[in-house]
């Protein structure tokens, strides 16, 4: 149940986000960085970490920090079901995820694999 309740809380969060402030819309690393920030207490305190404090807190399982794949996970799904939330680059990448499926498709039909 706290599984879900985190995820609850990050998409809770990243939508806030989304919706407040367009910058973030089409950067995950912008998107985490300012996630990661609130989690850290603010900007006054992350001015105070040096780069191995915070790389020590990233990967300590037991760390506040969402990991920057969760972060971009919630943003996309959020994305695909509010359209008012995606950002300029958003279309943009749609249609070359479409174009590298078809040539997927073309190049291994029925998921053969040469």
């Amino acid at each position: 149940m706290a599984v879900y309740k985190e995820i609850e809380k990050l998409n809770e969060t990243v939508m806030l986000l989304l919706a407040g402030d367009p910058r973030l819309r089409d950067s995950d690393k912008k998107l985490s960085a300012r996630i990661w920030s609130e989690q850290l207490g603010g900007v006054d305190k992350m001015k105070r970490l040096t780069a191995y404090d915070f790389l020590v807190l990233y990967t300590d399982d037991a760390a506040p920090l969402y990991s920057q794949e969760s972060i971009g996970r919630a943003r996309r799904l959020i994305q695909e079901k509010n359209p008012e939330l995606r950002g300029k680059k958003w279309k943009e990448r749609n249609d070359e995820e479409s174009k590298v499926i078809e040539v997927v498709k073309a190049d291994y039909p029925r998921g053969k694999v040469q």
